[in-house]
């Protein structure tokens, strides 16, 4: 037989007649209350009374809507800084960024160039990385400084300002530096592990690079060190044979061999050698470069050798024209077969030459060359000409017929001395 049942006065529900308690609205019942048996007839069922929920305690009602609402975000400083600003918002010129935000942007910015830079100096890249980085970040960093500049409440075209010689970029610089609308309400914190890794590798990149330019700086001393060495060394030893081949009374340098070997002229049935030369004067300024050679033993001959081109130019004395020294209505051409004397004196030479004959009782000629111009004039002649005051005056002794005779040497001749100065 099945137990007996009936229905709760308080909420209708069907439980056991001798129960004490209604186990679905929790309500104590009448203990004087009798147990019905169940009837066929229909009866009607009592009116239930709503229930009335319990008042909720506000701490409670906080404590759920904690629990039930989203985590709040909580980024980290690199992600913030760098991920937010540069790279989630990369050309995104519209809305704001604070001034928290952009400078510590900044900073993270300038810190990556450095590392980028550090590793092209440990490759030896020669700042490709840094250009690259550069290149990448320039559009996301004019984005942030507009952002910036709406946050101050000026439009992005103040960007522009920079370009105002001298006074444009400290413009700028106080416009970004100014006080935004935007509250920076967020609080980045140091979170592992994604700045921890940021930062290590930052520090890891400039420590390792620092210690490899140290030690490539350490081997380039030693080895501009010793190409140094190496450079002083082989000029040392460039000099010193070059002093030996100077002091060498055999040794011939290279321009006198080309001088003999362009001259066409013959000592005695003997082709002229390198030995057969000698130096009258060098010159290498700004409108002559070029080395007077002769003969030791014929001097009437120069020689020009041209020091860039290496060429020589052959001036025999007695085939030059010589513009002659006029006296009264007499013009002395002269014509030299022997020099017995060649000074130099600055730019000029000063030649003492003759024709080797008495014709005339003039014999001895003192012809001036200009290195400069490259002429001849005689400035003065006579029977006999010398030098003195250490060549730089010139005594030239004249002669004057008085009594002729059948005889050139029974003839009387005058004689006087003239001072010539050599200038």
């Amino acid at each position: 037989m099945e137990d007996a049942t009936k229905r709760c006065p308080y909420c209708g529900e069907e439980i056991l007649a001798v129960a004490k308690k209604c186990k679905h609205c929790g309500e104590w019942l009448d203990e004087n209350a009798q147990v019905s048996e169940p009837q066929l007839t229909s009866v009607p069922e009592p009116v239930c009374e709503p229930t009335p929920e319990p008042k909720k305690d506000p701490v409670d009602e906080r404590e759920e809507a904690t629990s039930t609402a989203e985590p709040v975000r909580r980024p980290g400083f690199f992600e913030y800084y760098f991920i937010d600003l540069f790279i989630r918002r990369y050309a995104d010129f519209k809305g704001k960024t604070s001034r928290q935000q952009f400078w510590m942007g900044g900073l993270c910015f300038v810190l990556l160039l450095l590392t980028l830079f550090c590793i092209d100096l440990a490759t030896g890249l020669m700042f490709v990385c840094t250009l690259v980085g550069t290149l990448a970040l320039t559009v996301p960093f004019v984005a942030a400084a507009i952002r910036r500049l709406h946050d101050t409440g000026r439009s992005g075209w103040w960007f522009l300002i920079q370009y105002v010689p001298v006074v444009g970029p400290i413009w700028l610089l106080v416009l970004l530096c100014q006080k935004g609308e935007t509250r920076d309400d967020q609080r980045p914190a140091f979170q592992l592990p994604t700045d921890a890794i940021a930062a290590a590798a930052m520090v890891l990149i400039v420590g390792v690079s620092i210690i490899w330019v140290s030690i490539g700086s350490n081997e380039y001393k030693r080895t501009k060190r010793a190409v140094y060495e190496e450079a002083y060394r082989s000029m040392a030893e460039a000099a010193n044979a070059e002093k030996e081949a100077n002091d060498d009374p055999n040794a011939i340098p290279d321009e006198v061999v080309d001088v003999a070997n362009a001259c066409s002229y013959y000592d005695n049935d003997r082709s002229l050698t390198a030995n057969d030369f000698t130096l009258i004067a060098r010159y290498n300024d700004a409108g002559r470069h070029c080395a007077y050679y002769t003969q030791k033993e014929y001097q009437v001959v120069l020689y020009q050798y041209n020091l860039e081109n290496r060429k020589v130019r052959v001036i025999d004395l007695n085939k030059t024209a010589i513009t002659p020294k006029k006296e009264g209505q007499m013009e002395i051409s002269p014509v030299i077969f022997e020099v017995s004397q060649i000074v130099v004196k600055g730019d000029n030479f000063y030649i003492v030459g003759s024709t080797n004959a008495n014709a005339g009782g003039y014999v001895a000629y003192l012809v001036s060359y200009d290195t400069g111009y490259e002429s001849f004039e005689c400035l003065d002649y006579g029977i006999d000409i010398r030098l003195i005051n250490n060549n730089r005056q010139a005594v030239v002794t004249h002669a004057k017929m008085i009594k002729e005779a059948e005889c050139y040497a029974d003839c009387e001749f005058k004689t006087w001395d003239v001072t010539v100065n050599l200038p």
